[in-house]
């Protein structure tokens, strides 16, 4: 058994002229300034400053400062009121996830002869408080661009390409050495690295990618960190229903066989979205769900059934790159008291698709697709503690499962061996159906609490851990024919799974635990910005690894000089040291 453990101590990151990204929770910002008088520029203790619509304020301290935390991403409303002044109202201020917005007020006396004063904000056209390289896109822009899922968002910008594989790379990285996060939850496939289920960007209140250094809040990730914080509805009923579709064509037939054919449903999206109040402003809900289909653009003539070459088909045109997903998104906030709050959310997303193979274009029904499904339940309580600290609970629980198959039954009869048209390699089908199957399946549990607290105007420091236990089952079988008695393939072909240890398949089943703390201080001066923190990683596979981390040869890691110990040195292992007694124990290996 091999456990991995990392330290991580750096993240030291320097701005220059501004306030700096805050090192707070990933699904909220900030809000800080100061309260002066107008005229003399006194600062103003005591002074209230409250966001409109919500119960987040604070009032100015000795030095006429304030700050807001918790504050979600979006366009707000500020309002600072003192007694014996004008109010006055800010509108349209930006907030952004993981970043201080720094808003003043000069308030006039109430002697002058003058109504309330609104101002609107403007957006910054340099951000200073950038401490790494982000891009950030807000619900407003994403409603804007000609795009239908989050993966198109992301390619637009800097620094994000798709492969050939269709993973997403950021500065030339890995896929894999992406960590993607839902309002500071990890929806990354423990797997394959990859996105586990589907976000929709009409739940998206704010998409956030990190493409330089990270704070130590942040884990499992080398290349960036894709989070996304989703909308939790409002104090006012809003819906949206969204239709429609369209087909593919071109005049290019002889390699697009069959585009001419128009279908005007052939690709169709159907999307339904409704937010509002529950119990006046206390409790809010936001609900999206949405159906997309596409029957694609490659089709294969059903010229072959896959029961045999005698059976010819009807040559229709049968769709071989379709594919029709389903997926919800839920959101519910109830603001229990002034210092309780509690968020649960609900993804979910479910997909069912069949992968071009051009072996099978005569024999189109053939060849396998691939389904399956993913959820994620998240559970948030906020406790306030006082104006500048309050600490964050988290609960979540995940899993998808990803099937390959062309039938339900492995032991299916309808199943049959490839037989090719003419001899050679690289040639269609004109019989048999795709023997491999798998299947796939990922439970994660997650636990994380944090504590936020601004210790005074220079220093905000956040603490949390976070714990977290999977489980993986996976399996890979290539159907054989099964064989009778005198070991001769059995006529006509049975499917047959061969054991375990047979190279047609594979099967393990493994149950990692994961654990991380970290501590981070964001050190704010008028001229220079320090975000500084520590982080520990824990990893338990609890799975089997190889005996010799130095041994080449890795596709043996049980072999006998890994398996027994050299007593006498001499490098070569007797039938003495060969026996049960001197086998290394699983510390030792």
């Amino acid at each position: 058994m091999m456990n991995s453990q990392r330290l991580v101590l750096g993240l030291l990151a320097l701005s220059l002229g501004g306030p700096a990204s805050s090192p707070f929770a990933q699904t909220s910002g900030k809000i800080v300034g100061v309260v002066r008088d107008g005229q003399t520029q006194a600062m103003l203790p005591g002074a209230h400053v409250m966001i409109e619509g919500s119960m987040l304020g604070a009032a100015t301290d000795i030095k006429g400062h304030y700050v807001i935390l918790r504050v979600p991403p979006g366009n707000h409303t500020i309002i600072a009121d003192y007694i014996g002044y004008r109010r006055v109202v800010v509108k349209n201020l930006e907030v952004l996830t993981d970043l201080t917005t720094t808003i003043n007020f000069d308030l006039q006396p109430e002697t002058l002869q003058i109504d309330e004063v609104v101002v609107i904000a403007g957006k910054p056209l340099v951000r200073k408080d950038l401490t790494s390289s982000e891009a950030r896109v807000s619900a407003e822009r994403i409603e804007k661009m000609p795009v239908q899922e989050v993966g198109n968002i992301l390619e637009l910008q800097a620094g994000i390409t798709r492969g050939s594989d269709g993973g997403l790379h950021i500065r030339g990285g890995r896929s894999s050495e992406i960590a993607y996060m839902v309002n500071g939850i990890s929806i990354t496939d423990d797997f394959n690295r990859g996105q586990a289920l589907a976000v929709e960007n009409e739940s998206i209140q704010e998409l956030q990618v990190i493409s330089g250094t990270f704070n130590a809040e942040y884990g499992n990730a080398m290349s960036g960190v894709i989070n996304i914080v989703t909308k939790t509805g409002g104090n006012n009923f809003a819906g949206k229903i969204e239709a429609w579709a369209g087909d593919y064509f071109s005049n290019d037939t002889e390699v697009f066989w069959n585009i001419d054919d128009l279908n005007p449903v052939a690709e169709n999206n159907l999307q339904a979205t409704i937010s509002g109040p529950l119990i006046n402003d206390r409790l809010t809900f936001f609900l999206t769900g949405r159906r997309y289909e596409n029957e694609g653009w490659l089709y294969g003539p059903n010229a072959y059934r896959p029961q045999g070459r005698t059976q010819l088909g009807d040559s229709s045109a049968v769709p071989m790159n379709k594919s029709e997903r389903f997926s919800s998104q839920g959101a519910l906030k109830w603001k229990i008291s002034n210092p309780l709050i509690l968020k649960m959310d609900f993804l979910g997303s479910a997909y069912d698709n069949r992968s071009y193979n051009h072996l099978y274009r005569l024999n189109p029904n053939g060849v396998r697709g691939f389904e399956g499904y993913g959820a994620t339940f998240i559970a948030n309580l906020a406790h306030v503690f006082s104006k500048n600290t309050f600490y964050e609970t988290t609960i979540s629980y995940k899993t998808n499962k990803d099937e390959s198959k062309l039938y339900d039954d492995p032991f299916d009869l309808n199943y049959t061996p490839p037989e090719s048209l003419t001899a050679g390699t690289n040639q269609f089908f004109k019989a048999g159906t795709d023997l491999f199957r798998s299947s796939r399946s990922t439970e994660s549990i997650i636990g994380k609490l944090d504590l936020i607290s601004q210790l005074n105007q220079r220093h905000q420091v956040k603490v949390g851990i976070e714990v977290q236990k999977d489980r993986i089952d996976f399996e890979n079988v290539t159907l054989v024919a099964a064989i009778d008695e005198n070991g001769q393939p059995i006529e006509p072909f049975r499917p047959f799974i061969e054991p375990i240890s047979s190279t047609n398949h594979s099967l393990f089943k493994r149950d990692p635990n994961k654990f991380a703390a970290y501590v981070q201080d964001k050190i704010e001066y008028e001229s220079v910005i320090i975000n500084i923190g520590l982080r520990y990683d824990y990893f338990n596979s609890n799975g089997r690894v190889p005996a010799d981390p130095q041994d080449p040869n890795i596709y043996v890691p049980l072999g006998p000089r890994n398996t027994y110990k050299d007593l006498d040195g001499d490098g070569i292992l007797s039938v003495a040291e060969k026996v049960e007694e001197n086998t290394y124990s699983l510390e030792e290996r």
